[in-house]
C-alpha cells in the first residue's frame, strides 16, 4: 500500500509538472510585446501594418469619420509614419503642418496588396487616406479618399468586395438643388496607379461635341478614331 502511494504521488508530480510548463509557454505566448508607435522604439514594416486592426468590406469613411474622435491608442507619431509613408503625401495637403494620424483599418487582398485606412488631422484640415502595401510590405500608392466639407457637402470614400474604390461628394445648395460626382478606381499594379475608371456627375451631357480628329485625312489603310 506504502509503494503504491509513492507511486500514486511521483505521478501526482508529473502531471502537475507538465501543467506548470503549459501554464508557462501559454503565458509566454500571451505576452506579445505591444508595438508602440509613439516613435520612442524602433519599428519594422510589418508592425506598422500589423498595428492597423483587420476589417471587413465594403468600409467607408465619410465626412463625419473624420470629425468623430479618435482613441490616442490609434495613433501614429509623424515620425513613424513617414518612415514608411512618404512625407510629400503629408504635406501636398498639410503644407508644414504635421497633423496627427490615425490608424483606423486594414484589410488584404488574396495574394496581392494590402490596404491601410488613415486618418490625419489638424486643426483647420481632415484627410482620409487610402494606402497600399505590395505582398512583400513594400509601400506601393496613397489615394486620398475624403476631405473636410462645408456644410452644404457630403462626401465619403469607399472600398468594396470587389477591391473598387468609391469617392462621392454631394453638394446642396441653398435653393436644395443637389450637384454630386461619383468616381470608381482599381489599383491597377502594373501602372503602380489608381486607375479611374467609372465617373458619374449629375450634369448634363454635351452633345454637340467636337471630335478634331474627324477633320483629318484618311490616307492610311488604318487611319481611324480609336477612342
Amino acid at each position: 500500500m506504502l509503494l503504491l502511494s509513492v507511486q500514486w504521488l511521483k505521478g501526482m508530480n508529473r502531471i502537475v509538472l507538465v501543467l506548470c510548463m503549459a501554464g508557462m509557454l501559454t503565458a509566454a505566448c500571451g505576452d506579445k510585446k505591444k508595438v508602440s508607435m509613439t516613435g520612442d522604439e524602433p519599428v519594422t514594416v510589418e508592425e506598422f501594418i500589423q498595428f492597423f486592426p483587420e476589417i471587413k468590406l465594403p468600409f467607408t469613411i465619410a465626412d463625419t469619420t473624420l470629425r468623430k474622435n479618435t482613441g490616442d491608442s490609434a495613433l501614429i507619431a509623424y515620425n513613424v509614419f513617414t518612415q514608411f509613408i512618404p512625407d510629400s503625401i503629408i504635406t501636398k495637403e498639410f503644407g508644414k503642418v504635421k497633423p496627427k494620424i490615425y490608424r483606423l483599418g486594414r484589410v488584404k487582398q488574396a495574394g496581392r496588396e494590402t490596404y491601410l485606412f488613415v486618418k490625419a488631422t489638424s486643426p483647420a484640415k481632415r484627410v482620409g487616406y487610402l494606402i497600399t502595401f505590395g505582398k512583400s510590405n513594400q509601400y506601393l500608392k496613397t489615394l486620398p479618399l475624403v476631405r473636410n466639407s462645408d456644410t452644404y457637402t457630403n462626401v465619403y470614400g469607399s472600398l468594396d468586395k470587389k477591391f473598387q474604390i468609391t469617392t462621392y461628394r454631394e453638394k446642396r445648395d441653398k435653393t436644395g438643388d443637389v450637384d454630386f460626382k461619383r468616381n470608381v478606381y482599381i489599383y491597377n499594379d502594373a501602372s503602380n496607379e489608381f486607375t479611374l475608371i467609372l465617373t458619374e456627375p449629375n450634369e448634363e451631357i454635351i452633345e454637340d461635341i467636337i471630335n478634331p480628329i474627324d477633320t483629318l485625312s484618311q490616307k492610311n489603310k488604318y487611319t481611324g478614331d480609336y477612342v
